[in-house]
């Protein structure tokens, strides 16, 4: 089963911030968040390392996904 990784280690996970992760996920580019609790959201941490393998490994993510 795969961990639900917050919102801080996601953008530190793809190289970006807060704000491009919620960019992203308006674009498309990442899944939906999944809610935690009534106030926490978080991604799947397979989820999240698929978009990496997908981006090219070791790049930060940031010049893939910025399509």
């Amino acid at each position: 089963m795969s961990r639900l990784v917050r919102p801080k280690e996601a953008a530190k996970m793809l190289g970006v911030c807060r704000q491009t992760l919620e960019s992203y996920e308006r674009r498309g580019i990442l899944p939906k968040r999944r809610a935690i609790g009534p106030r926490h959201v978080g991604w799947l941490e397979e989820e999240l390392q698929a978009l990496l393998d997908n981006a090219g490994r070791g790049i930060g993510a940031t010049s893939a996904l910025k399509q």
